[in-house]
């Protein structure tokens, strides 16, 4: 396996690879800039999603049931009543 031109798979030339993850590197220009976190929600904000959005909303209802009461009976009877 000397000079016999031959490449094994992953001896691509960079530019081949960049082409093939292209859209890695345009993810990364997006991120760029954001290193703040976003803001913490406040229990105003969860409720006005829960209330405005009819899928999403009633998921994380359940969500925060299981974690508060950790009793899935009355979370799921909750969330009934909710509908």
């Amino acid at each position: 396996m000397g000079n016999d031109g031959y490449k094994p798979w992953w001896a691509i030339d960079k530019e081949a690879w960049r082409e093939k993850f292209a859209v890695f590197y345009k993810l990364t220009s997006i991120t760029e800039g954001h290193d703040q976190p976003l803001p913490p929600w406040s229990e105003k904000d969860i409720e006005e999603f829960q209330n405005s959005d009819p899928v999403y909303g009633t998921q994380l209802k359940l969500v925060l049931c299981l974690l508060t009461d950790m009793h899935i009976f009355s979370c799921i009877a909750t969330l009934f009543s909710c509908m």
